[in-house]
């Protein structure tokens, strides 16, 4: 299929036949779609103005997650780790969940030394 060819290849389907004329005519499509935009400019953008520029100033709020917001003022931050704190993550039946309710830990603390418990134990 040359540029500028209208005729459609035999075995193409129409949305491999509309990619391949997108790529090979890609400044058509933008002439389009600058067209376009002009003609509908309330059509143009997704969101308002607006609702970009207050996206764009607190976007780093968006991805930050809550467990994340007071991570400097958690409580336990640099308590250490106590044996019995240690026995437990070892041998407790439960859930991680509930361990961590119980000795005040997060989960990815107590699945942390778990992992080094195993560590140590193993060498």
């Amino acid at each position: 299929m040359e540029n500028g060819d209208t005729t459609k290849p035999v075995g193409v389907t129409g949305a491999e036949y509309r990619k391949q004329w997108n790529r090979l005519n890609s400044h058509r499509m933008r002439e389009a779609s600058r067209r376009y935009r002009k003609n509908h400019p309330e059509r143009a953008s997704k969101f308002p103005r607006e609702v970009r520029e207050h996206y764009r100033k607190h976007k780093r709020k968006f991805y930050k997650p809550i467990y994340y917001r007071d991570w400097d003022k958690a409580e336990n931050r640099n308590k250490p780790w106590t044996i019995e704190d240690q026995k437990l993550v070892e041998t407790f039946n439960g859930t991680d969940r509930e361990l961590s309710r119980i000795i005040g830990r997060s989960i990815q603390a107590i699945q942390k030394r778990r992992w080094l418990l195993r560590q140590s134990n193993n060498s």
